[in-house]
């Protein structure tokens, strides 16, 4: 078992090898100073509509934001309501279910009231 798993793990340490003195000999052939290079996003100016200033496109956005949330608040007040009118139609059926039990309850106790008379 050891035959077969040392020859792989033997071309793995050939190929490691290799690796590492390809990378040394890049390293020593030439000796570069580290540059730092700095990143050019920050130093481009926005790009902002010609007839717009930089203000007006940051409240365009400001606005845009304050109508979405305008609608969203509009929408859940529109389900708050729903929700309350949902809550007082079952509050409605059941009042409504509670009278008819207690009629039946009635009906019931009135009807085993009569029978027990009977049976005596």
């Amino acid at each position: 078992m050891h035959a077969l798993i040392f020859p792989q793990n033997a071309g793995m340490m050939t190929i490691l090898d290799d690796f590492k003195v390809r990378i040394q000999k890049s390293l020593s052939g030439k000796k570069k100073v580290a540059q730092l290079r700095r990143c050019n996003t920050d130093l481009r100016p926005s790009l902002a509509p010609a007839d717009q200033k930089p203000d007006e496109s940051a409240s365009d956005g400001k606005e845009r934001k304050r109508e979405i949330m305008a609608a969203e608040l509009a929408r859940k007040v529109h389900e708050l309501n729903e929700t309350e009118e949902l809550v007082y139609d079952l509050k409605s059926q059941n009042e409504t279910l509670m009278a008819k039990l207690q009629a039946c309850f009635v009906e019931k106790k009135s009807s085993s009231s009569r029978g027990e008379a009977q049976g005596n």
